[in-house]
């Protein structure tokens, strides 16, 4: 998808945040000179959406966003941003319209004095509940803008209900961060917004997302994007009023490398040097959210090594080794205490490990034993980081649930057949 376009998707998300208030409320800063994690409420989603419209030439205009064909629409927030002529013009909260119905938005960073009379200020409101989206081709006409300098735009996050069972987080930050090269700090810089999730064994689709008011299309700048601290990408001249006048909602994908544990983002007022408007002067930027799209793990659960390999390579096994697989199931792992149950229930004596029930060790049963063998491998299957379709809880239930310590459907044949079909039938990737 062009990044020039007015939709800007964020695919497969389980939203980390967004949202706020139609009502009269509290004020709070979610950030000023910086953006911070929304004070809110958060709702959950397959996929988010965001799309704007510039209005520096305007009070009105019309913003157009396409909803995918049988998704339904679970939250809509507004954001948007301008400069008023005094720090008292537009106060704690600040009101619009959309398609005509009555909007108050919560200052969530800001009123921050630039230069001269201009004071920038970033608002947000839940405009769910108003029911103004649904599947197909949207547009909204936005209007009520009225900062006594310049009304910088309105952008939309929406997030969505498609129906997959994808498996992805989105983490979210917003506030109101300006930035000019030429002033005088904190004005001169944006902070840098920095994401952390845990690491995981092979590398992971991702998605940046920003919003930001202010930065004219013929006026230089730069995004800055890391991996573990360690830049790994500038953008050079990618914004400038991709929605319109003064307004931008721009994506970058990346891939995070396995073992990454964060991202960081920040757009800059600087020259590109070499991008296409180098030289053309520094844009000044008013920074409305920031955010990160990770998939978590693969969603289909197709990946699985056998009680073999895992029998013969116990030096795999957590335990602090450099090489080490999983991270808190170890070979030595007391079988019956992990399930917290008597020998008699589990065939095990109460000092064999994970490793003795690999080795068909414990009980004369064979049912039994082949149960207590492919549950040991289940269980560092699904420590190991690798897309495995059961938890160590699940697993543990599983089991309880099989040798009736626990009520439910399942049998030692039941369980020691899911088991085999995860633990032999699938992708090993770690060997």
């Amino acid at each position: 998808m062009s990044t020039t376009n007015r939709l800007h998707r964020f695919s497969k998300a389980a939203l980390a945040a967004i949202a706020s208030t139609v009502a009269a409320a509290p004020s709070w800063a979610d950030g000023t000179e910086g953006l911070g994690i929304p004070s809110i409420a958060i709702s959950e989603g397959t996929d988010l959406i965001l799309a704007g419209v510039g209005l520096v030439n305007d009070q009105a205009g019309l913003l157009d966003v396409s909803i995918p064909a049988g998704a339904s629409v679970v939250q809509v927030i507004a954001y948007w941003e301008g400069l008023a002529v005094t720090a008292s013009e537009h106060g704690d909260t600040d009101h619009i319209t959309i398609e005509g119905l009555p909007v108050e938005g919560l200052r969530i960073g800001g009123a921050t004095h630039i230069i001269h009379n201009n004071y920038t200020s970033t608002y947000r409101a839940d405009i769910t509940s108003l029911g103004l989206l649904a599947a197909g081709e949207n547009s909204l006409f936005i209007d009520g803008f009225d900062f006594g300098k310049l009304n910088d735009g309105l952008g939309l996050a929406i997030i969505i209900d498609d129906g997959s069972e994808d498996t992805t987080s989105i983490e979210l930050r917003d506030g109101n961060d300006y930035a000019y090269e030429d002033f005088a700090a904190p004005l001169d810089d944006t902070d840098l917004q920095t994401f952390s999730f845990d690491s995981h064994t092979e590398d992971r689709d991702a998605e940046l997302g920003i919003m930001l008011g202010h930065v004219s299309y013929f006026r230089s700048s730069v995004i800055e994007i890391y991996i573990d601290g360690v830049m790994s990408d500038e953008l050079l001249d990618v914004i400038g009023d991709l929605d319109g006048a003064e307004w931008d909602t721009y994506t970058h994908a990346l891939t995070v490398p396995a073992g990454a544990t964060s991202v960081s983002i920040r757009p800059v007022s600087r020259d590109s040097v070499f991008g296409s408007k180098a030289g053309a002067g520094v844009a000044s930027v008013t920074w409305v959210t920031a955010s990160l799209e990770l998939t978590t793990e693969d969603s289909n659960g197709d990946e699985g090594c056998s009680p073999w390999l895992w029998a013969l390579n116990g030096h795999r096994w957590g335990g602090g080794h450099g090489n080490s697989m999983t991270k808190d199931i170890h070979s030595w792992t007391r079988f019956n205490s992990l399930m917290g149950l008597p020998r008699w229930r589990t065939g095990m004596r109460d000092h064999h490990d994970l490793m003795d029930a690999l080795w068909f060790r414990g009980g004369r049963y064979w049912w039994r034993r082949a149960l207590n063998r492919h549950t040991a491998a289940a269980l560092a299957n699904a420590d190991s980081g690798m897309d495995y379709p059961f938890t160590v809880d699940e697993i543990i239930s599983m089991y309880r649930d099989a040798v009736h310590a626990d009520p439910g459907p399942e049998t030692l044949k039941s369980v020691t057949y899911k088991f085999a079909i995860a633990n032999y039938w699938n992708n090993c990737t770690l060997f």
